[in-house]
């Protein structure tokens, strides 16, 4: 089988519906399976796509779980050589998702690929960007993103220094949207369920590179994402009770545990 699509549904079923609608109305040229996990969300989407999309495998789980743990379910039970994970909240195009198959098949090298993320208006939303700091998640949730100095490295932490029109290999791609080599996965692991949310695109990737395998962002395949990074909003000490800050923070923490110390 060419590729497995995997969404991880929490609390979306709205948008899991429209994604998959849209999905199907042109069918990729490809021969492919489609899988939804339900992180517990309790919100009917199981059986919503069990009786409008049968051909779906669909996979609940007793708990929230989490982002990574929750795709790794379906990683267990994809039958495709290569995987794209997708949030409900992307709106896909066949076209692009065969570009990024193209793309990454031509390229034995290549074990995950990005596409040109897009916000609602056409602006161009950063989904590729290099390994941070040990402070860098401090400095974009708080004031210290004013200061001229920090701005210059948040903006080399968000690549801002090319116009992300060009093809190329890149430190991390966002898990919102990739497509990864599931040879790759099997031999250098899945998702680490360390993490319930957050890092764990980061963690993936910095794996992928320690063991020779490159990741690429590929802009000639683009879609829109209707996604707000909520707790990065407003400042840090407004989102003090913001459960998004607490599980970013915890899983800054567990990320800083595992490589600190270790070259990038």
């Amino acid at each position: 089988m060419d590729l497995s699509v995997i969404l991880l549904n929490y609390k979306t079923g709205g948008l899991v519906k429209q994604l998959l609608k849209n999905l199907f109305a042109k069918p990729l040229p490809l021969d492919y399976e489609v899988l939804v996990v339900d992180n517990n969300s309790r919100d009917g989407c199981l059986k919503m796509v069990q009786e409008n999309f049968p051909s779906v495998i669909t996979i609940q789980s007793s708990k929230n779980i989490g982002f990574g743990a929750g795709n790794n379910l379906a990683l267990k039970k994809a039958r495709g050589d290569f995987i794209l994970f997708i949030n409900p909240d992307v709106a896909i195009i066949s076209e692009m998702i065969v570009k990024l198959f193209t793309f990454i098949k031509s390229r034995p090298e290549v074990g995950i690929v990005g596409p040109r993320l897009l916000n609602p208006d056409g602006s161009l939303q950063f989904s590729c960007f290099r390994f941070p700091t040990i402070f860098m998640p401090f400095y974009s949730r708080t004031i210290l993103k004013k200061i001229p100095y920090v701005r210059k490295k948040l903006n080399r932490y968000r690549m801002v220094d090319f116009d992300h029109k060009e093809t190329r290999p890149v430190d991390w791609i966002v898990g919102g949207c990739m497509m990864i080599r599931k040879q790759a996965l099997d031999s250098y692991g899945f998702f680490d369920e360390r993490y319930f949310m957050y890092f764990e695109d980061i963690d993936l990737c910095r794996t992928f590179w320690k063991n020779g395998v490159k990741v690429y962002y590929y802009p000639q395949a683009e879609m829109v994402h209707y996604h707000q990074r909520l707790s990065a909003d407003e400042d840090f000490i407004k989102n003090f009770f913001n459960k998004t800050l607490y599980f970013h923070i915890s899983s800054w923490i567990k990320y800083v545990r595992k490589y600190i110390g270790k070259k990038a």
